[in-house]
């Protein structure tokens, strides 16, 4: 069974393909065929090879450039832990510290004093003179004992990292701050006696970016890209180089989050490798442009494709030839099919050869007779509608003859002032040409309902005062349409399954506009049924060709395939709790 499957399947696939194919020339399938035969090796060779000769350079230069920003990484610290060396010999003098200790009570003269300690203790150690553009002393209240280069730093930015560094909870901070002649790098550390929460106050250390940046060109590969680092926030330190194309802030936030402290990523336009500086809670970025890194694989795809091109035109000429072998005599055959108005329809035609032209000319000659047995049946069929159309239109005596009939009678029932006859003549005339004259299947409810009121005046001269019947319906819905004698036969139904001795029947039709639906509503106070056997019943008389099975299936049948899944109908019947039917359809003007 498995295998007559598939092969149900394959049969359809290939002829849906052989559809698709056949709505392009015979010359664009050749041209096409000989270039996927010719080409698709090629291409196929040249794209692995390609990839292959990509991998192998990326690979060796994210080598390169990941070695090389371990080198840089340990060097920026390196750097760092030297100035913050500097900054603890001054942390731990005893001039500075007693300085602080009694910063409050200082007099001017002692101020000075300090000052001029502070200075012959910084003019001692050289590197951290020639390492820092700006060196400022402040006690646990913020305020300056002593600032060299002051003109350096902005003093709310100063407090600001004090205020940052006391939150953290460290012992140094690092910031990167923009003043009137360029970026700095500020190293703030706390001074301590001992209790790292009690700081005595702070020591400010700001160094040029320039010194950092002299670090990172060391690392710059061929003069492209460029070298940045971050903070955990996302602000840049220093930077040297192309500046990247794109938001790194949130990818770095993800990477130290998931503990991703190194590696490379390829973006649209850059190549791009981190590496995470621990000592100084710094990302360093190196960012290469894609097209450096792919300037050599460009080489062997030129090359590729001048290839390519040359086996193109090639294979298009040989294709002419086979093309122009192949449609000359297609060609011919086409004339003759469109000049066959003036050939005879006997007269055969003929091509010599054994190949399939010759085949083609045997069907053609084939569907000439066929053509002309064809003409011979319709010409049968076009008599034969025409005398059916002529009893149709003589079909049509009869409805009128009934109408008039009817009417005569009607008026004659006036004249005699029998308003009964007449009332019952009137609405059976009416019914009657509601059914066979009006050919609309979609009517206004209006409509309907003057028909379910037609109906209900013919049943009263036979069950008289028996049963009620009362409409109730909002007045904007008379004008939608619904499909005709839907609710006439739900009302035929209460009226004929619903009466019982010990009350009077009520018939309800109410009629409700709810959104984009209409609501019908036939409601009785009946003897009820269960609808489940009711149904199940009167759908088997039909199978059996019954006039009984006329009425609810009827009417579920034409609302299913007049509104299919938008129309609805449900029938809600109890014994001897009547019945109620709804009828959910979508609007209609």
């Amino acid at each position: 069974m498995k295998k007559l499957e598939w092969g149900r399947q394959y049969y359809i696939v290939r002829e849906k393909l052989e559809l698709l194919f056949r709505k392009f020339s015979i010359y664009k399938r050749l041209i096409t065929v000989m270039l996927l035969v010719s080409i698709a090796p090629i291409v196929m060779i040249g794209s692995i090879s390609i990839h292959i000769i990509y991998g192998s350079i990326r690979s060796n230069y994210v080598n390169h450039i990941e070695s090389t920003n371990e080198i840089l990484a340990d060097n920026l610290s390196l750097f760092i832990q030297d100035v913050e060396s500097f900054g603890t010999q001054l942390l731990f003098s005893s001039t500075i510290r007693q300085g602080l200790q009694k910063s409050e009570g200082m007099t001017l003269n002692e101020q000075v004093q300090f000052i001029r300690e502070v200075e012959q203790i910084i003019s001692q150690n050289y590197s951290l003179l020639t390492l820092a553009a700006d060196i400022s002393i402040l006690n646990v209240n913020k305020d300056f004992l002593y600032a060299q280069g002051y003109r350096y730093v902005n003093t709310d930015f100063m407090i600001n990292c004090i205020e940052e560094l006391e939150e953290s909870g460290k012992s140094s901070l690092k910031k990167s701050f923009y003043s009137r002649d360029g970026r700095y790098i500020g190293i703030i550390l706390k001074i301590t006696n001992g209790n790292p929460h009690t700081p005595m106050g702070y020591l400010f250390i700001a160094i040029d970016e320039i010194r950092m940046q002299n670090i990172l060109e060391k690392g710059m590969i061929s003069g492209v890209g460029g070298l940045m680092l971050l903070d955990l926030e996302g602000d840049v330190v220093t930077s040297i180089g192309q500046p990247t194309h794109f938001d790194l802030d949130e990818f770095l936030k993800q990477c130290y989050l998931k503990g991703d402290y190194k590696g490379t990523k390829m973006f649209t336009y850059n190549l791009v490798s981190y590496k995470y500086v621990s000592y100084n809670d710094w990302y360093l970025i190196s960012s290469t442009p894609n097209t450096y890194i792919l300037s050599e694989v460009l080489k062997v795809v030129k090359s590729l494709l001048i290839g390519i091109i040359v086996l193109i035109v090639i294979v298009t000429l040989i294709s002419f030839l086979l093309w122009q072998s192949i449609i000359r005599p297609l060609n011919r055959l086409i004339m003759t099919m469109k000049s066959i108005n003036t050939i005879e329809l006997t007269d055969p035609q003929r091509e010599d050869g054994n190949d399939e032209m010759t085949y083609l000319y045997k069907e053609f000659n084939i569907m000439i007779q066929f053509i002309k047995d064809l003409i011979s049946d319709m010409n049968e069929t076009n008599e034969s509608q025409r005398r059916l159309e002529l009893k149709m239109l003589q079909a049509q005596i009869n409805p009128h003859f009934l109408f008039n009939t009817l009417n005569s009678i009607k008026w004659m029932a006036e004249m005699s002032n029998v308003k009964t006859i007449s009332n019952t003549i009137g609405a059976l005339s009416r019914l009657l040409q509601a059914t066979i004259s009006d050919t609309n299947e979609l009517i206004p409810i209006s409509q309907e309902l003057q028909n379910v009121e037609d109906y209900m005046t013919i049943q009263r001269n036979r069950y008289g005062d028996t049963f009620h019947f009362t409409v109730d319906i909002e007045v904007d819905c008379l004008d939608y349409k619904i499909t005709r004698f839907i609710l006439q036969p739900i009302v035929e139904n209460s009226l004929l399954h619903g009466l019982n001795e010990e009350e009077d029947l009520k018939i309800t039709i109410k009629v409700r506009d709810m959104l984009n639906w209409i609501y019908l509503y036939v409601e009785d106070n009946g003897a009820g049924f269960d609808v489940e056997k009711v149904l199940e019943k009167k759908s088997k008389e039909k199978l059996d060709g019954k006039l009984s099975s006329i009425g609810m299936i009827n009417v579920i049948e034409r609302i299913n395939l007049c509104y299919q899944s938008e129309g609805d109908i449900k029938i809600l019947s109890r014994l001897n709790e009547g019945t109620t039917v709804v009828i959910k359809i979508p609007k209609q003007l």
